[in-house]
């Protein structure tokens, strides 16, 4: 399915599977990816949800600049990218926003602000964006911290192979 599909729809789909695999999660000090349906949310701490919600435009907006930064589709383009994540309210919503104009800003705000920041600074900079977030669980502020740090790691190693398609 994804070879039919144009470079930023390629990106696009790419970047949404990765933010629905357990994995970046457990870099963030998850043990993996929470699920749960809309039902069991309203019975959840509000700071919880609000938190993964914020993680997951997070993840997304840095993965989204790591495909620009290796080449996989031009910076030019990013707004195709973005129309993908916000073709549908519901998905918009699914991400934490509350339109798609309110996804269109902050998609296009965070993720040019990734893709113009060192990669070695993305663990700072998601953590300080996190942050934003009031987090009740100071031991699970502290991995978000070090999780940081290790999910900014996963995306410098992701880009070398992107950048050589292998």
């Amino acid at each position: 399915m994804i070879n039919n599909l144009t470079s930023h729809k390629k990106v696009a789909v790419s970047c949404l599977q990765l933010i629905l695999a357990d994995e970046p999660w457990v870099d963030l000090g998850y043990p993996k990816r929470p699920r749960y349906g809309k039902i069991i949310q309203r019975f959840r701490a509000p700071w919880k949800v609000n938190l993964e919600k914020k993680i997951l435009q997070e993840m997304l907006s840095a993965f989204t600049a790591m495909y620009l930064i290796a080449g996989e589709e031009n910076f030019e383009n990013l707004a195709s990218i973005i129309s993908v994540y916000t073709s549908n309210l519901e998905l918009a919503e699914s991400l934490g926003y509350s339109s798609c104009g309110q996804a269109v800003n902050e998609l296009t705000r965070v993720i040019t602000k990734y893709y113009q920041t060192n990669l070695q600074d993305w663990g700072p900079l998601m953590f300080q964006r996190l942050s934003e977030c009031p987090i009740h669980d100071e031991q699970l502020n502290v991995k978000l911290m070090f999780g940081c740090i290790n999910f900014s790691g996963t995306l410098k190693h992701m880009i070398i192979p992107l950048k050589n398609n292998i």
